[in-house]
Formats: structure tokens, sequence, C-alpha cells
């Protein structure tokens, strides 16, 4: 298991319903800065995900992928980026252009292949209070890359 492995944090959340059908919740207040997940992540390629999931998937960018293959067409590209599949709650936390969770890599490559690495640090943007939603930014290229999907509709 990784560093962090073994050190839960002391925020309380849960999932529940809500208006965009599941969310993640705080039982109890969070402090600015806080630790609210270390969230493992399983790294892969964009064609290896079955299509009900493309929508809990995050984009990473490697820029040396497409070196490895005589293949430049923009369809082989979009196959093989590599994407992260969130574990634990990271893939529950809804979109809002004021989140009030950040995020950021454990590691300083997010492209390593040791699992032991492979974590994603949720923390507290603001005080957030019992039963408030926890909340990311998607962030545009996610909206633009699911022209199926609306912002506008959140």
């Amino acid at each position: 298991m990784g560093k962090w492995s073994h050190r839960p944090t002391k925020v309380k959340i849960e999932v529940r319903n809500c208006d965009l059908g599941r969310g993640v919740f705080c039982t109890k207040p969070i402090a600015p800065e806080e630790l609210v997940e270390f969230c493992p992540y399983v790294k892969t390629t964009h064609e290896k995900i079955p299509s009900p999931l493309n929508d809990y998937i995050f984009s990473l960018t490697d820029p040396d992928m497409f070196k490895r293959s005589t293949d430049d067409s923009e369809e082989y590209k979009e196959r093989v980026k590599p994407v992260m599949l969130m574990l634990g709650f990271g893939a529950m936390y809804n979109h809002s252009d004021r989140p009030n969770l950040s995020w950021e890599f454990f590691c300083k490559n997010p492209l390593t292949d040791d699992v032991k690495e492979q974590y994603i640090i949720f923390r507290a943007q603001r005080h957030i209070m019992p039963n408030d939603e926890l909340t990311i930014s998607y962030g545009d290229p996610y909206w633009a890359e699911r022209p199926h999907l609306s912002k506008e509709d959140l």
C-alpha cells in the first residue's frame, strides 16, 4: 500500500441521493485546507473503459505516448489516451463552478506505474458545513470531451 494508506482522515463523508443522482456529503465540519481523501486511481487507456464509465474518468496527458506508435490518426490517439479511473469517493464528486474541494496528484509523475504512488489528494478550499455536498471543478476539457453533457444542466 501507499505511503498514506494507514493515515485515515478525520473527515466523515458519505454518499447520498441529490438532484444530480448521487453525491458525496460531509457529516462533520471541514476546515480550509483539511485533508478530505487520499483517493487511489487506476491508470489505463480510454479504449479499456466501458462506455458507462466514460463520464467518471479523469484525463491524463502523456506527451510521449504517440511516439510509441506508427498510427497517428486522431481515432487511435483518442482510444489510447491515458486516463485515470478513480476509486474511493473520487469518481463520485459532482462538478461545481464554485467547488469546495481542490485536488492534486500525490506524486510528481501521475503517469507512474508504481501503484504506491497513484493517489489524488482532495482538500477543502474553504469551511464546509455538515450536510454540504463536496464538489470539484471538472475543468473545461471535461465538458469539451463530452458534448452530450452540459454544465448548464447542473
